[in-house]
């Protein structure tokens, strides 16, 4: 194993150890965690597993209604119901169509990658994104492709109508505007990082669009123009995405830290330190004076919205990746410990919690893990170690140890990419 003080006493200043782009280098081992966000329609909670099922569950007693079994895992994204239909996507590339009632399948579409995000169905229109680097847009009636919108990297975000214009992040650091009619590319927006959005934008002020990525900043971009307005920089990358709630815009940063910013202006009106240092969650959820969500601690809080005062807390049996959602008095999410829960939203008591059909959570690396690395070493260090070891040695390409996770995805790939889609 290559050792830069031992083998070439390299001065630290020489050697910088740059993050690439967050990508998944390891794949999830089988398992029935929940990351998925919890969806309410006529009293009864819906979800998705990483054991693959579609889950319906009755609000108020926590009994199954129904089970559906995708082909693959479901990850972060949420169903969508709309229109009496209940919307969900799986890691095997598909997109699937359930009553809500019975759980039957009433169709299914598939693509080239897998989805990781939830759809999203304006009209007649399902919009979605997929690890295939595309964006698309399909008819829910005739299941035909509308439109396709392809960038440089993964789409692992949920495209967002809002009036005229579809907003999605990529992989690629971008974040896009669209047009919802055609795909047509409206503007772009470079961020430094790639950008994980798993569930409906619900973050805009006025004409501000608000938005984490792992670039450890929160921008507030014109919704017309894709000019930044404002960003705010956190000490870790952010993947439960923010949430605007009236002139207020709440998040959780990896830092550790649960931010309240003015919308308008991106300036920090308070923080929240969570337990245990380094912790990052789910997209938050504010009702009446109250805002609610789950930490990567596996604490659940509900703080003050106004002070971000602790009311209470709840410990949970893993990580919480998951966006709570309400019903009445009840507030729910879902666990790595392949739980979803019910608790009493005034005091945090359990009401009750229900089990995914594996109980084993499924593997979860470190995030030390979670991304690749690069080493950049200076000419003239190389140059010097050229003439110590001999003209072929390349530093750069040094033998690195890695463990059995750290492969790289078959969906991790450079391209080129145009700025419109070829399929228009």
């Amino acid at each position: 194993m290559f050792e830069f003080d031992r083998d070439f006493e390299l001065e630290l200043s020489s050697v910088e150890l740059k993050r690439k782009n967050f990508t998944q280098i390891w794949k999830y081992g089988e398992g029935g965690s929940v990351s998925s966000s919890p969806i309410l329609y006529d009293g009864v909670v819906y979800f998705g597993s990483m054991d693959h099922y579609v889950y319906a569950v009755e609000c108020e007693a926590g009994k199954l209604v129904w089970k559906f079994k995708t082909g693959g895992q479901i990850s972060d994204g949420s169903p969508f119901v709309a229109d009496g239909v209940v919307y969900a996507g799986s890691y095997d590339g598909k997109i699937y169509a359930l009553d809500p009632k019975t759980g039957k399948e009433l169709w299914q579409y598939k693509v080239g990658g897998e989805i990781f995000a939830s759809p999203f169905i304006s009209g007649r229109r399902v919009y979605f994104g997929s690890r295939d680097r595309s964006v698309y847009c399909i008819d829910k009636n005739t299941r035909r492709e509308i439109w396709r919108f392809q960038t440089g990297g993964e789409v692992c975000c949920c495209p967002t109508v809002i009036g005229k214009a579809v907003y999605v992040g990529s992989y690629d650091g971008n974040f896009y505007c669209l047009g919802a009619e055609t795909g047509e590319e409206i503007w772009r927006f470079k961020t430094g990082q790639n950008l994980m959005i798993a569930l409906p934008l619900l973050t805009h002020f006025r004409n501000l669009v608000c938005f984490g990525s792992m670039d450890s900043n929160v921008y507030g971009l014109d919704m017309e123009t894709g000019k930044e307005v404002w960003r705010f920089r956190t000490g870790g990358w952010i993947i439960g995405q923010p949430s605007v709630f009236g002139d207020v815009v709440y998040f959780i940063s990896q830092d550790g830290f649960f931010y309240s910013l003015h919308a308008d202006s991106g300036q920090e009106k308070w923080r929240f330190r969570v337990e245990g240092g380094e912790s990052d969650g789910g997209s938050p959820l504010v009702h009446g004076d109250v805002v609610y969500f789950g930490s990567s601690n596996g604490n659940f809080y509900a703080l003050d919205k106004h002070t971000g005062e602790q009311i209470w807390r709840f410990r949970a049996g893993d990580v919480i990746f998951s966006t709570p959602s309400i019903y009445k008095n009840l507030i729910f999410f879902g666990c790595w410990d392949c739980h979803v829960y019910c608790l009493d939203i005034k005091n945090g008591k359990e009401v009750w919690r229900f089990q995914t059909s594996i109980k084993t959570p499924c593997y979860l690396p470190p995030p030390s893990q979670w991304f690749e690395f690069e080493v950049d070493i200076k000419e003239e260090e190389q140059e010097l170690a050229r003439r110590e070891y001999g003209k072929n040695v390349d530093v750069t390409q040094a033998e690195t140890m890695e463990s059995e996770y750290s492969f790289k995805s078959e969906y991790h790939f450079k391209s080129e990419y145009h700025t419109k889609s070829e399929y228009r």
